[in-house]
């Protein structure tokens, strides 16, 4: 079971009022809510560890995909690594003005709007804790 299904477990037993003092339960609830209301970020895949099957105990390691669907088609053991993508972080004001001077050059927008835009940007990627929040 992963957190994601623990925690709408969790949910679904406060929901249910088993005995839980309101005020905590509400607490938890909220944040539970917004836990799972949060993008999941799936890990990605960066290298390969593989082996014969029965001839050796040593890993070698590969980021080669090709190379690796061709020891997988041999019979070698092959084993995915991965990496969970880097946090997403909000925008710095000086990024946004260096995105706003790139994008619109000299055209008058106030700056209040282009942090408008971006946080908006940042908002529907499921990116929070800018200035402006």
């Amino acid at each position: 079971m992963n957190d994601r299904e623990v925690m709408q477990m969790a949910l679904e037993a406060l929901q249910a009022g088993d005995g839980v003092d309101p005020i905590f339960a509400g607490e938890v609830e909220t944040a539970l809510r917004a836990r799972l209301a949060e993008p999941v970020q799936e890990p990605i895949t960066v290298a390969w560890r593989y082996k014969a099957m029965a001839e050796s105990v040593v890993w070698s390691l590969s980021d080669d995909g090709y190379y690796i669907s061709c020891k997988r088609d041999k019979g070698y053991i092959v084993e995915p690594l991965y990496t969970h993508p880097p946090a997403s972080r909000p925008l710095t004001e000086e990024e946004i003005a260096k995105a706003k001077a790139k994008i619109w050059g000299n055209a008058n927008i106030a700056p209040q709007s282009a942090t408008s835009f971006a946080r908006a940007i940042e908002r529907a990627h499921g990116i929070t804790g800018g200035k402006d929040e």
